[in-house]
């Protein structure tokens, strides 16, 4: 490798690790403002209303960081998803959103 190369891969790492950073503090409140604020200019007014119908069925995990979402985080808020009164088209929709929340963050 150049001299050059092997400046920009480790610029490229340093960027990177502080971005990873970043996300290790970042809770799911602060990911969800962060994503409406980043898609507010991309999305329809009517995409932009359903996400906001949609965060107050992430309430539960709001305060929990990113970084200590687990398999039994995720199970307890899914079972708390069940057990709402809403149809599973929604269920399905609230999932998708937390799914995109995810890959929000990872990018």
């Amino acid at each position: 490798m150049t001299k050059r190369k092997v400046q920009e891969v480790e610029t490229e790492f340093l960027i990177k690790s502080q971005n990873e950073a970043s996300v290790s503090t970042l809770t799911f409140s602060q990911l969800i403002n962060l994503f409406i604020k980043n898609r507010s200019t991309i999305v329809k007014e009517t995409i932009m209303y359903g996400y906001k119908n949609i965060c107050p069925y992430l309430d539960t995990i709001a305060n929990v960081k990113i970084k200590d979402f687990n398999i039994e985080v995720c199970e307890r808020w899914r079972r708390y998803i069940n057990s709402s009164n809403i149809s599973t088209r929604y269920k399905n929709d609230i999932y998708k959103f937390l799914k995109s929340l995810l890959n929000y963050a990872t990018d």
